[in-house]
């Protein structure tokens, strides 16, 4: 039997062939199916789903309108705790069995990596991240470990700002958050932290950690550009962040100007 290394979804036959739907509909649907969990549900916003298969807000409606109205997928309202709409809730009708398998919860173990000077719980040469041995997510075959939790983790997304970021930076730090979100566990200076203790201290992320962050990587000029140190700049970040989440927006602002001092404890 061939072990697959790489992220797929297993979609029905019937759907492949359907002449009822276009191309974007059954990118659509292709796409919720590959997040859609163990009962066929997600929640992607429209603007999700768009910027991952590459076509327009307004076809993306459309198709999902056309999707419900022949009974491929159900849709619902959700709203937020403050009133304010949020993405619409997706269940898949037909979900295979195979698609529902189990994803892994384990991710890969970083090198070692050095966190800002006097960020507490680490020296600053000190291996952090998450554990495995490829800097990669395993995910039996099935699907990426954040399909389960894409709302929660773009709510994280939305209160930390990463709007605000560009580029490989955007990407490293998003992907920081979607690791300790979803993680069963991240591994900070050697001591495994459990995924609830983590998504507690992600509770208080703003846009001031993330900041604080970025300007404490070490970097270098190389051919005249500005380049980070850190190789492996993701696990470097997990550690980093997490330590620094120990700290209020303000309490961080504050370090970053130097009017305080981090704690060692």
């Amino acid at each position: 039997m061939k072990l697959y290394t790489e992220n797929f979804t297993i979609i029905l036959n019937k759907h492949i062939t359907n002449t009822v739907i276009d191309c974007f509909e059954y990118r659509v649907l292709s796409y919720l199916l590959m997040l859609s969990d163990d009962e066929g549900i997600c929640f992607p916003s429209y603007s999700t789903i768009a910027a991952k298969i590459g076509i327009g807000e307004t076809k993306v409606k459309n198709s999902i309108k056309h999707l419900t109205e022949l009974g491929l997928i159900k849709k619902k309202k959700r709203m937020k705790d403050n009133g304010s709409a949020s993405s619409n809730l997706y269940v898949v009708c037909e979900k295979t069995a195979l698609q529902v398998a189990e994803k892994s919860d384990e991710v890969v173990s970083s090198t070692t990596t050095r966190v800002p000077d006097g960020l507490p719980g680490c020296s600053s040469q000190a291996s952090g991240g998450v554990s495995d041995d490829r800097n990669k997510y395993s995910n039996n075959n099935i699907k990426y470990f954040n399909n389960n939790h894409l709302s929660s983790i773009e709510d994280l997304m939305e209160q930390a700002e990463t709007y605000n970021l560009e580029g490989q930076t955007k990407k490293n730090f998003e992907s920081t958050i979607e690791i300790m979100f979803s993680s069963k566990f991240i591994s900070v200076c050697g001591e495994n932290i459990p995924r609830e203790i983590v998504r507690k201290r992600l509770k208080n992320i703003s846009y001031e950690h993330i900041a604080y962050v970025d300007n404490n990587m070490p970097r270098e000029i190389i051919g005249g550009k500005v380049e980070t140190k850190v190789r492996n700049p993701v696990p470097y970040i997990v550690t980093a962040l997490y330590n620094a989440l120990r700290y209020t927006a303000d309490e961080i602002t504050a370090m970053e100007f130097g009017n305080i001092k981090p704690n060692s404890g």
